[in-house]
């Protein structure tokens, strides 16, 4: 997404927005996860795996950074998930995920008449609650300053098999 600002002087700037991916493993270590190796993921989970995350259920940040010429200015939105992993490291995909189907059918239900209200809805509830997470402000900060690119963040890819 690009938007062109015209300044006082006339002078053109781009303007942006880039989608910057993280991933929080079980001791807190942040990887940057780029966003065409989530695609290949998806597309070809078997092909492109991730064996040190290899039967977890991980934390995910998923943040919006306002982009002038392409320097990092601000985060305008961030969004923190759960994603879980096969015990061979290939990501089981969101549609696929029990949690996110979850959250789907209690959005879906929002809109329907209460029939059945009770310990089926509490326990799609929780189901769903266990497809998010919410961070301490210091986890937000470091994934912020890591987004903006002020902290030194190490890279995660997938590794095909036979190359790990």
């Amino acid at each position: 997404m690009s938007l062109l600002v015209v300044g006082p002087t006339n002078s053109a700037m781009a303007m942006r927005v880039a989608l910057r991916l993280f991933l929080l493993d079980r001791e807190g270590a942040l990887y940057r996860l780029p966003s065409a190796a989530l695609d290949r993921m998806l597309q070809i989970p078997t092909r492109h795996r991730l064996p040190r995350l290899a039967g977890q259920r991980v934390r995910s940040a998923e943040v919006a950074v306002e982009m002038l010429n392409g320097r990092p200015l601000r985060v305008v939105r961030s969004v923190f998930n759960m994603l879980t992993f096969k015990s061979d490291g290939t990501l089981v995909p969101p549609l696929r995920d029990r949690h996110v189907r979850a959250r789907a059918e209690l959005a879906l239900a929002l809109g329907a008449p209460a029939r059945h209200a009770g310990i089926a809805e509490a326990s799609t509830r929780f189901v769903a609650r266990g497809g998010q997470w919410t961070p301490s402000a210091a986890v937000v900060r470091r994934i912020e300053q890591a987004a903006l690119g002020r902290q030194k963040c190490p890279r995660i890819s997938p590794s095909r098999p036979g190359f790990e």
